[in-house]
């Protein structure tokens, strides 16, 4: 299977139930644009002129999110290409560099490989660039990084005839963190990962 979680900080990111507990403040909200059945391109073009004039931190659910950056942790969990279905990784590097320009002082990212809207086997070099960006912000003291990944077919994403394994994964690795692989680092995640007979970006490590 392809649910994979970070060693290093697998502890300090698990997150037993949500709410408030002794210091910890996690909160969750969304954004959802819906008008009929509108072109994905131009929902992109409204989330990059919101990144670019800041609006979408004046929004309520940033805003809502903003109270807990103090004390607690920003976690972002997505699909992580430049397929333009589902992300776009410039959109995510622009939102986590204005997160942190508003106060978030920890953040655990939560990487989906996709291999379907891009070409499969590219994961490494998205996880890759992420890794790099989330360095860049490390050296400006803030505590940036990848906590756990997973194939968008077999993690959170892609749910199939309401497949719960896909969901259970997901909320094993991302809420609790437990998951069947550790490693260092997420680049070695996939790299090795990747190795594996019958695997893919989209299904990493192959069918169960």
């Amino acid at each position: 299977m392809f649910d994979f979680d970070v060693t290093e900080f697998s502890q300090s990111t698990s997150c037993h139930h949500l709410g408030s507990s002794g210091d910890r403040d996690i909160r969750i909200a969304g954004v959802v644009l819906y008008s009929g059945d509108p072109p994905k391109a131009l929902i992109a073009k409204l989330v990059d002129l919101a990144l670019e004039s800041g609006k979408i931190y004046d929004g309520e659910g940033f805003k809502y999110i903003q109270e807990s950056f103090d004390t607690g942790t920003l976690h972002l969990i997505g699909l992580l290409s430049d397929g333009g279905v589902h992300s776009r990784l410039d959109q995510l590097k622009l939102f986590l560099e204005g997160a942190t320009e508003h106060g978030a002082k920890r953040i655990r990212v939560h990487v989906l490989t996709d291999g379907r809207d891009v070409l499969d086997g590219t994961s490494v070099g998205f996880v890759e660039t992420l890794e790099n960006f989330l360095a860049k912000l490390r050296e400006k003291g803030i505590d940036a990084r990848i906590a756990s990944g997973g194939g968008r077919m077999f993690v959170t994403m892609d749910r199939y005839e309401n497949h719960w394994n896909v969901v259970k994964r997901g909320w094993d690795a991302q809420v609790l963190g437990e998951a069947r692989h550790k490693f260092k680092n997420a680049v070695e995640a996939v790299t090795k990962l990747q190795e594996l007979p019958d695997t893919n970006d989209q299904n990493l490590l192959g069918l169960p």
